[in-house]
């Protein structure tokens, strides 16, 4: 399945956990996003990341404007009467928000002249 993206804010950041004591290299670590702000009912969804994707999350905090790709898995329970679904992130990355964008240093408007004879700043 190919790969979705998520746009939201940050709600909640959880701790990396090893949720299977017989594997402890697998760890896990939730986010809390809630999208369609714009909207009468926002929603609050649960994306794991896995392994080492947990420390994608570090330097995000609750508040940040975010992107999020995921992936969509889901697996029948044993019996074959459930079916479980999760959101598996593997990226995220921060947004600007209000679009109001700016480079930190702006270029300069004219070029620099040394006020030298005849205005030529060559010097040859």
């Amino acid at each position: 399945m190919a790969g979705l993206t998520l746009k939201g804010t940050v709600n909640h950041i959880g701790k990396v956990e090893a949720p299977v004591e017989s594997n402890p290299d697998f760890t896990k670590r939730e986010l809390w996003l809630t999208i369609d702000e714009d909207t009468e009912y926002p929603q609050t969804v649960n994306i794991e990341f896995l392994k080492d994707k947990t420390s994608a999350l570090d330097k995000f905090s609750a508040g940040d404007q975010v992107e999020v790709d995921i992936n969509v898995r889901g697996n029948k329970s044993k019996d074959g009467k459930r079916c479980f679904n999760s959101l598996n992130g593997w990226r995220i990355r921060g947004v600007a928000s209000g679009g109001t964008d700016t480079p930190a240093t702006e270029p300069p408007t004219d070029p620099p002249t040394d006020g030298g004879e005849g205005g030529d700043d060559l010097p040859f």
